[in-house]
């Protein structure tokens, strides 16, 4: 496990103490769930944003109710689309 110090400006520190006591986080728990947090964030960012068009749309609509209804395909049927 590796280690890290965080400096902070004496208010700034007041702020967070007084947030992990109100809550009931330690430090270093709070410090370590803001980092996972934003890393997750982070991630998600890599990837743009697309509109999907209607007709896409549309079999998306139809594959959630294909999931929804426990509609099954063999998989000879799926590799013989390929």
């Amino acid at each position: 496990m590796k280690h890290v110090m965080v400096r902070m400006k004496e208010d700034l520190f007041e702020d967070f103490d007084k947030l992990c006591k109100e809550k009931g986080y330690t430090k270093g728990g709070l410090i370590k769930s803001l980092v996972k947090k934003l890393l997750k964030e982070e991630k998600f960012e890599e990837f743009p944003e697309e509109e999907l068009s209607a007709e896409e749309m549309k079999e998306v609509i139809a594959g959630l109710a294909e999931v929804v209804e426990k509609k099954t395909v063999k998989l000879k049927e799926i590799k013989g689309e390929l």
